[in-house]
This record gives C-alpha cells, sequence and structure tokens, in this order.
C-alpha cells in the first residue's frame, strides 16, 4: 500500500454485506473502500483499527497483512471518486446500523448487528464513521437529520468543547 493510507480496518462477525451470518472484513483507505467474507481460518479474530486509535504497532502490522488477505478475496471494491454519498442510521436495541453507499456504479449497504449494549457493535460503528469522515466529510450524511456527519460534529464540539478536548487538544 504505498500510495494510498489505511484510514480503518474491522474485521467482524458483528458487520455484514449481502450474507447476515457470516461476518465481514472491511477496509477504508484514503482511496477506496474494499471489503471480503471474512475467512473461517480466522473467524474468531476480531480486529477494529480506526482514526486516532491507540494501536500498537503489532496491531497495525496485523491489520495490514489482513487487508492482504481481505484484497485477494474482496467481493467489494469502490473507488472514492465513484462514491456520491453515504447516508449513515445509527442502530439501537432491535435494529443495527446501516451505510448505504451511493456510487456512480451500483449502490450497496454494510450494515452491523443490532446494538444490544455492545461495546463490540458501538467500536465497529465508531470505526467505520472515523473512517468515512476522514475518506469522504463533503458526502457522508445523518440519515436522521438529512445534514454532513462532519458538520453535525463540528457543532456539537462548538456547544461542548470539554467533551471532545481529548480529540483535538487545541479546542479552547
Amino acid at each position: 500500500m504505498t500510495s494510498e493510507d489505511l484510514l480503518g480496518f474491522i474485521w467482524s462477525r458483528k458487520l455484514w454485506y449481502q450474507e447476515r451470518d457470516s461476518g465481514y472484513a472491511l477496509a477504508i483507505t484514503s482511496n477506496r473502500v474494499v471489503g471480503a467474507p471474512k475467512s473461517a481460518l480466522l473467524d474468531s479474530l476480531e480486529v477494529y483499527l480506526g482514526p486516532g486509535a491507540n494501536v500498537k504497532q503489532n496491531q497495525r502490522e496485523r491489520a495490514t497483512m489482513l487487508f492482504v488477505e481481505v484484497m485477494a478475496n474482496k467481493n467489494l471494491e469502490v473507488s472514492k471518486d465513484s462514491i456520491t454519498r453515504i447516508t449513515w442510521k445509527d442502530g439501537g436495541v432491535l435494529d443495527g446500523a446501516h451505510f448505504l453507499f451511493t456510487t456512480r456504479e451500483a449502490d450497496f449497504q454494510i450494515d452491523t448487528v443490532a446494538h444490544s449494549d455492545n461495546i463490540q457493535v458501538v467500536n465497529t460503528v465508531n470505526i467505520i464513521l472515523g473512517s468515512l469522515v476522514t475518506l469522504a466529510p463533503d458526502r457522508l450524511y445523518n440519515s436522521k437529520t438529512g445534514a454532513l456527519f462532519h458538520d453535525e460534529m463540528v457543532e456539537k464540539m462548538k456547544k461542548n468543547p470539554r467533551k471532545f478536548k481529548a480529540y483535538d487538544p487545541n479546542l479552547p
């Protein structure tokens, strides 16, 4: 991966694309979104890597190694330039989060299992959101409000800067 950065990587049974029982691996780079069914060989492994995460070097190396497997087994690949809109719907106890990608080729959706107070699902959603807002801040929308996710976060930061101080130490 010489000309692109790995922004986010999720390898989880809590993530779905097309099939809802096997888990999914999703890699978000600075140039594209790539996905593959989770490998049966590494089924019990869960990996969550996203922007700003405190990740040890060996975890980053493992994610990079798994990215190679995702590329070899991909059933989804879309370039950043072909994405025209990403609509995010937050999940809850009864239904999971949805990320609907509108592209020039064909639309597709990535889903999570229902939250049900499961920290892994919350981590999955947060990593995807952080990665997508880094990839395409001008194309990620909240389905509930219709607003750009980035703009909503800026407004929240203005209203409660202390809450976001850990994310940006330059805030007042």
